[in-house]
């Protein structure tokens, strides 16, 4: 198992210049492609909510799921995660679907990662929910979902990720976690 500063320093590192070097090639495709970024009933069909770290934000999360669910109640919701979170999910309602990565491991996260991005390519993801603020991969994973509208964190003291995603919200570390996780509803 991986220490999480030893976690850390991979994310910084690998993932910081895979998403420096993903963020460009969107942008690159998507002045070519032209995307329509509108939210509606009838093309909102997949909805992937991302957060792999910390049951508490998971649970706190349901505020989210309860609002797409009854705004898009047609809408198919996944949620990505850790594998040793998937258990917490018997009992958080309106979930679709499961996403995992194992991170056990180097071998066992570049395979269920490969695993993944080819099921988030099958979804075909109309909106991508990062929760994660500081994680480098989770935003490698929102470009490599090839999503059509990609939702994410910043703060003013952190600004890589600026251009990641295709709507960002501030995260106020001085608010509850539900009422910055609200923010999202309004879409």
């Amino acid at each position: 198992m991986f220490s999480l500063d030893f976690k850390q320093k991979v994310d910084r590192i690998l993932f910081g210049t895979l998403a420096y070097i993903l963020d460009h090639i969107s942008s690159l495709i998507g002045k070519f492609l032209n995307r329509d970024h509108s939210i509606t009933k009838e093309n909102l069909k997949n909805v992937v909510i991302a957060k792999y770290l910390g049951l508490g934000s998971i649970v706190r999360s349901q505020v989210i799921i309860q609002d797409i669910k009854n705004a898009f109640p047609d809408c198919n919701i996944h949620y990505l995660t850790s594998v040793k979170n998937k258990k917490i999910f018997d009992i958080i309602k309106d979930i679709d679907n499961v996403l995992t990565i194992d991170d056990s491991g180097i071998i066992s996260m570049a395979l269920s990662t490969l695993k993944l991005v080819v099921q988030l390519l099958k979804i075909k993801v109309d909106a991508f929910i990062d929760l994660e603020v500081y994680s480098r991969y989770s935003s490698c994973i929102a470009l490599m979902s090839c999503a059509r509208n990609r939702y994410g964190f910043f703060r003013n003291d952190i600004h890589w990720h600026v251009g990641i995603y295709t709507h960002m919200l501030y995260f106020n570390n001085q608010k509850n976690i539900t009422d910055i996780y609200l923010q999202i509803s309004n879409f």
